[in-house]
């Protein structure tokens, strides 16, 4: 179930024995890839005061500027927006946290996450890169991290071996710790079982820079978010942002033609056209436009997400040890955030994984591949809740909805049904504004909430088509966490009712919005890691396992 590679990707027999202490010993790593996790690993690592350490980062995407390291102006970079979640931030060192968020340097992202102590905070991927990349050159981490431009390849890999053993080889983002995993250290990993029903979602990321023409009104914006599921915007600041286009099935084949594509782009298409329909509900000009994107989610389960290699490790072990974090663990969730928020978690179990193993070298205690079995866990146990909230984020009756909107004949007078389409619209986004008010956002977002008449006149003023209203009606609205849920589910006999055939297709097709079972809670940026509020069946079963503990279950069957 695993297949020899070359000699300096030979998996190792286990290791035995204790070793002789060594007081004096230096925790050495190795880390391939200088995005966010790679990073995050090396700054929580070196923050720690738990004995001496090295760190070698290497990545080819940088270049040496003087005395500095930056990435180079060419370097292949994702452009989206991210979510960071409290309880994931706070896991950086507190002087790291003040580099990477200045003031007016990210933007809080409501409601708050049920998990977490404050609200989320957005910000774009390159701006965090770029701010961690300063915060590891600073002098209280620049002892520990040492900074490496050249490419991590066999040459390189035999070289360190020999001249620079190290303890840990951490692979984590970018092409080239995806190259040493599947190339320099072939089938160590095994090649992993695809979890195929969490990478049928596809999304495209539109990116926009409003530059001087002003900035959106983000409270607005997020009600809007919540009341459809077809669009979600992320601000990262006033003027920059991201928004996420979910696909049908049938729009993924005309997405090859539009990734990549800018505000010059003189397409016609169906999905281009689409594109700029969820610009303009948002209020985003076409001008402002910087990039689309297509996405795909990716989740391979693999084996072991850590392995021994047969090389010389450095002082008081054996052999060393090899382990997958960030893009090499195959976690690529489509909604912002979502799958770095998992690759933070995973970087902090191994940062905390490696001061023990630190403490043991110097010790003398024993360490083998059974010390790293809670790390183990903990990295199948993140990589299987992506996946199953990735396959809640984008189940299939919604695919199917997506698909069938357009498709949908109007009934009533020409004009009369997208007038209808329009009330249930502006009727859904304010009952999430009033949700948003319940939430308690803070005042200075509090007072941007518009009222339904504001609502209604920017949404008509967008002039959206009648098929992109249909389209937002049928998918509805998300169902959010308990702190928003304290008006109850929106009433349907508040709203214009529906056509004929519409109310026929409801009856037949399964409900998408009316439920937090298919959701999993999302909130307006789908950035938690899926436990804000828990699902009516969950809750249902588990009461149910209560119930059969105490061997009352079968009395209520029989009571029944």
């Amino acid at each position: 179930w695993w297949r020899r590679g070359p000699s300096v990707a030979r998996r190792a027999q286990p290791s035995r024995g204790a070793p002789d202490a060594a007081p004096d010993v230096a925790l050495e790593l190795v880390v391939v890839g200088g995005g966010t996790t790679g990073l995050c690993l090396s700054l929580i690592l070196a923050s720690s005061f738990l004995g001496r350490k090295r760190v070698r980062i290497y990545d080819s995407r940088w270049a040496r500027r003087g005395d500095a390291v930056r990435w180079q102006p060419d370097a292949e970079r994702s452009a989206q927006v991210v979510t960071l979640e409290s309880s994931v931030w706070e896991l950086l060192p507190e002087d790291v946290q003040r580099r990477v968020f200045p003031p007016d340097g990210f933007y809080e992202q409501w409601p708050r996450q049920e998990d977490g102590f404050g609200p989320s905070r957005n910000l774009s991927l390159c701006d965090l890169e770029d701010r961690l990349l300063e915060a590891v050159q600073e002098p209280t981490y620049a002892d520990v991290v040492q900074l490496e431009t050249a490419t991590y390849d066999a040459e390189e890999h035999s070289r360190v071996a020999t001249k620079e053993p190290f303890h840990a080889l951490a692979l984590a983002d970018g092409p080239d710790a995806c190259h040493v995993r599947d190339e320099l250290l072939e089938g160590l990993f095994g090649s992993g079982v695809e979890y195929s029903e969490s990478n049928q979602g596809e999304i495209l990321g539109i990116t926009f820079d409003l530059g001087s023409e002003g900035g959106l009104n983000v409270a607005a914006c997020t009600a809007l978010s919540l009341s459809q599921r077809r669009y979600l915007l992320n601000m990262s600041d006033g003027r920059r942002g991201l928004i996420s286009m979910r696909l049908a099935p049938d729009e993924c084949e005309e997405a090859d033609v539009l990734d990549g594509a800018t505000s010059s782009y003189n397409g016609s298409g169906k999905l281009w056209r689409r594109v700029l329909e969820g610009m303009k509900f948002f209020g985003v000009p076409q001008g402002a436009l910087r990039s689309v994107t297509r996405l795909r989610s990716q989740f391979r389960h693999r084996g072991r997400y850590h392995v021994e290699l047969d090389i010389p490790a450095a002082e008081a072990l054996p052999r060393p040890f090899a382990f997958l974090l960030g893009d090499a663990a195959d976690a690529v969730n489509l909604w912002p955030g979502r799958g770095l928020n998992t690759a933070l978690k995973g970087s902090d179990s191994l940062a905390n994984l490696l001061v023990c193993v630190g403490q043991s070298l110097r010790s003398g205690w024993p360490v083998s591949g059974t010390f790293f079995t809670e790390h183990a866990e903990a990295m199948l146990q993140l990589q299987a809740k992506e996946a199953e909230v990735c396959l809640r984020h984008t189940p299939y009756p919604l695919r199917l909805q997506l698909a069938q909107a357009w498709n949908d004949e109007f009934d009533g007078p020409e004009g009369q049904d997208s007038e209808q389409d329009l009330q249930v619209v502006v009727a859904t986004a304010q009952h999430c504004c009033e949700k948003l008010h319940v939430a308690g956002l803070p005042p200075a977002r509090e007072a941007e909430l518009p009222s339904a008449e504001e609502l209604e006149h920017n949404l008509r003023s967008a002039g959206l088509e009648a098929e992109t209203l249909r389209l937002l009606r049928q998918t509805g609205a998300w169902e959010v966490d308990p702190l928003l849920s304290a008006l109850g589910p929106l009433q349907a006999q508040s709203l214009p009712k529906a056509s004929p055939k519409t109310a026929q297709r409801a009856t037949t097709e399964p409900a998408i919005a009316s439920t937090k079972s298919e959701v999993g809670g999302a909130t307006a940026a789908s950035s938690g890691d899926g436990r804000q509020s828990k699902s009516v069946g969950a809750r249902t079963w588990f009461n149910r396992g209560v119930r059969a503990l105490k061997d009352k279950e079968t009395e209520k069957d029989e009571a029944e």
